[in-house]
């Protein structure tokens, strides 16, 4: 069941300094790993893939330096470089990125691209309906229908499927908001407050098939966006399993797929009154002389054939000797004993 508390708590951390912060970790992450397997396998020099090294250390420079604008309360040069980031891998796969690598290293090296992209993905969509809906909604109406840019089915479906990638944290226990009646904002109008807002209509019907929204103040309040969900099936793969003499299943390729409205509303900005119990996430890279996050097996760079059983809480050995320089240990997706 869909909990409002939730999904504000949701909604105002992934647009939180910390969030952003560990979006530019992640990307610097990424950039790291990815410089080292070229040190290790001899790749500097082919192709730009050093240039696509020194871009995503310049996606994560470009976020710190974004979050200085966000402190001011302006969320909008985030919004861009988020997507820039998230988007940017388009590019870099027509680059030679596969085939000289090990399994593990692969492993690693997309698990690292997916956690970036991924951080930066959320983190842009939460901003999504800021950047355009009001002012379309103002301009032209019709340019906006079903055009949610944000969560389509509402952020409780984004955080459960975040959640359950480890990309969000579980809190122990999630804060409690109340609704702001003295403070209003009608779609259109500019927002007088950044937070999280709820339109009326959901204080009337409940959460399901609408949505609140983080706003940012000076500009125009969003629309709201209430949604369906229609089924609807991948008509290229079909037609092309057809073209092929292949009767399809039509269920293997049914995808739901949510159908926005736009409607006005009278918007209310949800205020905190309890703080969250969270837990931290465990991320899948730890430098040497850490202890280990979570029991399982680690490999690193620093020493061929490194893949072995770690114990959480265990202190991670460092080799000083390395020609990679720091010692970082890189959690392994393939968790069976070889």
């Amino acid at each position: 069941m869909r909990d409002i508390n939730r999904e504000a708590w949701f909604l105002n951390y992934v647009t939180s300094i910390p969030y952003y912060e560990a979006c530019a970790q992640a990307t610097e992450d990424f950039a790291d790993l990815f410089n080292r397997l070229l040190t290790k396998h001899d790749g500097h020099g082919i192709g730009n893939l050093d240039g696509w090294v020194s871009r995503y250390l310049n996606h994560a420079e470009e976020i710190r330096r974004r979050i200085e604008f966000v402190r001011y309360g302006d969320y909008m040069p985030m919004y861009g470089q988020l997507s820039d980031t998230n988007r940017d891998f388009r590019g870099l796969a027509e680059q030679n990125i596969y085939g000289w690598r090990t399994p593990a290293e692969d492993r690693a090296w997309n698990m690292a691209l997916e956690h970036m992209s991924s951080l930066c993905g959320v983190g842009a969509q939460a901003l999504g309906n800021v950047y355009w809906r009001g002012k379309l909604w103002a301009d032209d109406q019709t340019n906006c229908v079903g055009r949610n840019e944000g969560f389509s089915k509402g952020a409780s479906d984004a955080l459960d499927f975040w959640q359950s990638l480890g990309l969000i944290p579980f809190p122990e226990q999630y804060p409690k908001y109340e609704v702001d009646y003295s403070l209003s904002c009608k779609t259109g109008d500019v927002c007088p407050r950044n937070g999280v807002w709820v339109p009326q209509q959901v204080l009337n019907e409940g959460l399901e098939h609408l949505h609140i929204e983080f706003a940012q103040q000076g500009r125009l309040m969003p629309p709201l966006f209430r949604f369906h969900l229609e089924k609807q099936v991948d008509e290229n793969i079909v037609n092309y399993l057809r073209e092929m003499g292949e009767e399809p299943d039509l269920d293997a390729y049914t995808s739901e797929e949510a159908i926005s409205a736009m409607e006005e509303a009278v918007w209310h900005p949800l205020v905190l009154v309890s703080d969250p119990i969270s837990k931290p996430i465990q991320r899948g890279r730890i430098e040497a002389k850490q202890s280990c996050p979570r029991t399982g097996y680690w490999w690193t760079l620093a020493r061929e054939d490194s893949r072995r059983l770690f114990s959480q809480g265990e202190v991670m050995p460092n080799f000083a000797d390395s020609r990679y320089g720091a010692t970082i240990w890189y959690w392994d997706e393939d968790q069976k004993d070889q």
